[in-house]
């Protein structure tokens, strides 16, 4: 970094106060190998979305504090050429070029054109452009000025210029045109015109530039070389010429100011500390924040801002440049470990160095401390000494052998403790101890020291953690919870919990046995902590290799109790004033507050001092904007919404918020609503990177945030929508829902006719199973009827013929009664056999039809059994084939018979009757009920329960077995009529 003017000596009163002046700069400088594409900036514009655009020689720079993006005719179309001389923000953030070449380039919304004829601009003779604040844009054309309105499509020629002159644009500060007219300066502005008279002295001389300073008032230089000065009251006075260079003062936003020498032909110069000769300012512009920006012509761009941090280094007349130890003693001098020229006294602003010819045995200070008897004890390479008089002479202390002393302290027994490279030693009284890992020590490099409020030492250094109580030790490694076996620093808060500062593992806190570590992944700025230091208002200060950070103690307290996922750090360096940010440690003690409360800490060029009381207030955290959108590395435009095709969604996202101070620390956070709940905490990452996101409709949300926790209630976002693939759509679902469906609809169809096929088949089978049962029985009982018991009547009436014969022989009376035997067995054979072949066969269904032979079946049934009995039965002969009148006949059997066998009824009721086209049959009871007796299914009748629901399957009907709450059992026959049968009236007379 350069330094723009050079720090004042800082002065150092009886308390340590530093006396910093308070007018110095420090500023960042951009080059083109650090992004910006050439050095010499001819125009510095920032948008409202806070963008800064930079024209160079070689192209557009964009810069939002930590990235530089550049467009040139290499890589944005509708870019003709790099050389800019102009350049102009609009408030929509339409940008407004023109080129060395006499074209003009206009940008909207990420797209470059060049504008033409069809625009108003007939020859590319454009050499100046400017803007006002509603949009309105001016060019010159050949002297003459051309403006287009806002929102308008041309440039037209301006009517209010005055005709007749030749325009040229204002420098410096380029916000309109001049032109000279006689002894008379025409300027023209959007918002006035002023008229700059020229002294008698000049008469007509001709002018050769006109510059518009930052305070309103107006530069002059005629051809002669002479300059003037213009005031605001337009009187002017000489301002030297080409031999006798002049000065303006430039201020900044915050007061300070600087000088800017004015050369030949109104050239702005400036010197710089480490540059060779002064620079020529092109173009200097504050942003919104206030900080100005330094175009220079050929070194590039720098920002100027006022440093918060201040270095006392060799330069103010330090020993060296690189500092280790440093320490305040009780009268309030600075000591100072300088490396490589010995130890630095720092009081009342004066400096005073010691080296080994004031007793030093070497001038690599390592150890600085103080007694509470004031003696200064001082460690080196080269052994211990401490400081008497204004001498510094060998202590009287016994050391480990080849042991450099890197840090000391005094408990409160009034014992020296001396950290060695090669152990720890102890003194007090002129009695020395020497203490190693034999003795208990985790490690021998000890490189920190502290004593906590019980009166226990704990020893830190390269190799671990020991705690001393008394004679008892206690040790930790990284094994059991010490985040890094390399110590640094040690610090104990005031709630009693120890702080461990590691070298390359970040913090550890450590309470009741219970380790806790806190890292750069958790939110920590850097992994190294040097020095802990505390200040008044809740925050510990901590040094690295990457600056100095501070986090609040809550935050810290939060994170180690698991309230919060993460810590917040805010990080000072270059930028904030150091002259080097690589801080240095490992010495004690690597930083230290004093009595005024500023803090000092170590660096490898110089002290860097300052007042947290003072520290810069964090500016709010900026809004978000959208960089750039690539959906599968394709750029696609985020403003109508992001349209991602389906299959493989890899969604990259850059997303910035411009910001000028503290830029690098602000951090983000996103989400993709739809998808996620929670946030993402981006950190300081700017892209973001979605991939394989499932169909659906989502929002695009990010936010920016600054490393102390706050963060901005503006959320930028856009919509993603990600198309389903073809077999996700509903057409291709429907489809499928279609063909499914049709499926379904064809194999149940299927399922149905195979059903019904089965059923047919089993109904044929059992039809003609039932068919060959009936016409088996229908043979026997013919059989019986017309063989055997045709063998009987004979039988019988051959005994009858011979009963008759023997009366009438005279045979003896026992012959008589073995005839009337036979005759009366075979009466009772032929009963029996006709009975047998009734119920095989009944031949009332044959001769008198199915109503007869119901009838006669429910009579004789009811005979048999010795019940009562009514029935009801309407003429039902032709309304069932023959087949299925032996069916209808052997329901009503079975269920007749299953009365007389289970029922114990007394009476019985049957009812046959023609409903519509449906024939109806009722058997029903009196008897038990069909809960109290023995199921009809497991009867042993002729074909049961299950024969009667098959015939009743056969007849198409429908079979029901009911018990009635009042006792009895109803058996119900519901069949369709299947074949058209005579009508029978009504009126018809029921049998019975």
């Amino acid at each position: 970094m350069l330094a723009l003017v050079g720090c004042a000596l800082l002065a150092c009163a009886a308390q340590g106060q530093v006396d910093t002046p308070d007018k110095s700069n420090k500023n960042d400088r951009w080059v083109a190998v650090s992004g910006l594409p050439q050095g010499i900036i001819r125009a510095i514009r920032q948008g409202p979305d806070g963008y800064l655009w930079i024209a160079t020689m070689d192209g557009l720079a964009r810069y939002d504090g930590v990235r530089m993006q550049v467009f040139n005719r290499g890589n944005t179309p509708g870019f003709v050429a790099n050389r800019l001389e102009s350049l102009y923000v609009a408030p929509n953030t339409d940008l407004w070029m023109n080129t060395e070449s006499g074209r003009v380039i206009h940008g909207s919304a990420g797209r470059f054109r060049t504008l033409t004829a069809d625009d108003g601009i007939a020859q590319p003779h454009v050499h100046g452009l400017t803007g006002d604040g509603s949009g309105d844009v001016r060019i010159l054309i050949d002297g003459v000025i051309y403006e287009r309105k806002a929102g308008g499509t041309r440039f037209e020629k301006l009517a209010s210029a005055p005709p007749g002159l030749f325009f040229r644009p204002l420098i410096w500060n380029p916000i309109g045109f001049w032109a000279q007219d006689g002894d008379r300066v025409i300027v023209s502005r959007f918002e006035q015109t002023d008229t700059v008279h020229l002294p008698a002295s000049v008469g007509k001389s001709l002018l050769w530039n006109l510059a518009l300073a930052a305070d309103g008032t107006y530069w002059l230089e005629l051809e002669n070389g002479k300059r003037y000065h213009a005031d605001s009251s337009g009187a002017l006075t000489p301002a030297g010429d080409a031999t006798h260079p002049t000065s303006e003062k430039y201020k900044l936003a915050d007061g300070s100011e600087w000088d800017l020498n004015i050369e030949s032909r109104l050239t702005r110069t400036m010197r710089v500390a480490d540059l060779p000769e002064p620079i020529s300012i092109l173009q200097i512009y504050r942003d919104h924040e206030g900080t100005a920006w330094l175009g220079t012509n050929g070194y590039g761009l720098f920002h100027l801002h006022h440093p918060f941090i201040h270095t006392v280094s060799s330069a103010q007349g330090l020993a060296g440049p690189t500092i280790y130890p440093i320490l305040q003693d009780q009268a309030g001098a600075i000591w100072i470990g300088a490396w490589p020229g010995g130890l630095s006294r720092y009081v009342h602003g004066t400096v005073t160095n010691y080296d080994v010819r004031d007793g030093l045995p070497n001038p690599l200070v390592t150890a600085i401390a103080e007694d509470a008897g004031g003696t200064l004890w001082v460690g080196t390479h080269g052994g211990l000494v401490v400081h008497k008089g204004n001498k510094f002479v060998p202590a009287n202390v016994l050391l480990p052998p080849k042991g450099t002393v890197q840090v000391i302290t005094q408990t409160r027994d009034g014992t020296m403790w001396f950290g060695t490279t090669q152990g720890l030693a102890s003194w007090k009284d002129g009695v020395s101890r020497i203490l190693t890992t034999n003795d208990g020590l985790q490690t021998n490099d000890v490189r920190a020291l502290l004593e906590d409020r019980a009166g226990n030492l704990w020893i830190g250094g390269y190799g671990g953690l020991t705690r001393r109580s008394g004679d008892k030790f206690a040790r930790w490694t990284d094994a059991n919870g010490l985040p890094s076996e390399n110590i640094r620093a040690l610090y104990e808060d005031p709630d009693g919990a120890l702080w461990v500062g590691t070298y390359d593992n970040g913090l550890g806190w450590f309470r009741d046995g219970v380790w806790k570590s806190i890292r750069s992944l958790d939110g920590l700025a850097n992994d190294g902590v040097f020095q802990i230091l505390n200040d008044t208002h809740g925050n510990l200060w901590m040094s690295s290799n990457r600056g100095i950070y501070r986090v609040k103690k809550t935050n810290l307290d939060d994170f180690v109790h698991g309230r919060t996922a993460a810590v917040s750090s805010v990080t000072y360096g270059v930028a904030d004033g150091m002259a080097s940010a690589e801080c240095d440690g490992g010495l004690s003690p690597a930083g230290m507050r004093a009595h005024d409360g500023t803090l000092w800490f170590p660096t490898q060029n110089g002290v860097a001092i300052f007042d947290p009381v003072a520290a810069p207030a964090l500016p709010p955290p900026p809004p978000v904007l959208i960089d750039s959108v690539t959906v599968n590395g394709q750029i696609v435009d985020p403003a109508s919404g992001i349209k991602v095709p389906s299959g493989r969604s890899n969604v990259e996202i850059s997303y910035t918020a411009p910001n000028f101070v503290n830029a690098a620390q602000i951090q983000f956070r996103y989400r993709v609503a739809g998808l996620d709940t929670e946030w993402t905490d981006a950190g300081r990452r700017r892209t973001a990177y979605i991939t394989h996101l499932p169909p659906g409709n989502y929002v695009f949300q990010v936010k920016a945030g600054d490393s102390d926790g706050r963060w901005n209630d503006a959320i930028q976002s856009f919509p993603i929508q990600v198309s389903a693939p073809f077999y996700l759509t509903w057409w291709f679902l429907g489809s499928l829902v279609f063909l499914a469906f049709g499926a379904i609809q064809f194999t149940a169809s299927y399922r149905v006719r195979r059903a019904e096929r089965d059923r047919a088949a089993q109904r044929a089978f059992s039809m003609q199973l039932i068919s060959s049962q009936e016409g088996e029985r229908k043979r026997i009982a013919a059989e019986l009827h017309d063989s055997i018991g045709q063998r009987l009547v004979v039988m019988k009436n051959l005994a009858l013929f011979f009963l008759r014969g023997v009366e009438k022989s005279g045979h003896k009376p026992e012959q008589l009664e073995n005839i009337e035997e036979i005759s009366t067995q075979a009466g009772m054979a032929i009963d029996e056999t006709r009975a047998i072949s009734y119920n095989l066969r009944p031949f009332h269904l044959d001769r008198l039809g199915l109503t007869k032979a119901v009838e006669a079946l429910v009579r004789t049934t009811a005979k048999a059994a010795g019940m009562d009995y009514d029935a009801e039965i309407d003429d039902i002969d032709h309304d069932f084939d023959d087949e299925m009148q032996m069916n209808f006949y052997r329901i009503v059997q079975e269920a007749l018979n299953n009365v007389v066998k289970h029922a114990q009824a007394s009476r019985v009721s049957v009812q046959v009757k023609r409903a519509g086209q449906q024939v109806v049959m009722t058997v029903h009871d009196n008897g038990m009920g069909l809960a109290s007796r023995k199921s009809p299914a497991g009867a042993q009748s002729g074909f049961g329960l299950t024969g009667m629901t098959e015939r009743a399957s056969l007849l198409q009907g429908t079979l029901t077995v009911q018990g009635d709450p009042q006792g009895g059992t109803s058996v119900r026959l519901t069949a369709p009529i299947e074949k058209d049968g005579m009508d029978v009236e009504d009126t018809d007379r029921p049998r019975g």
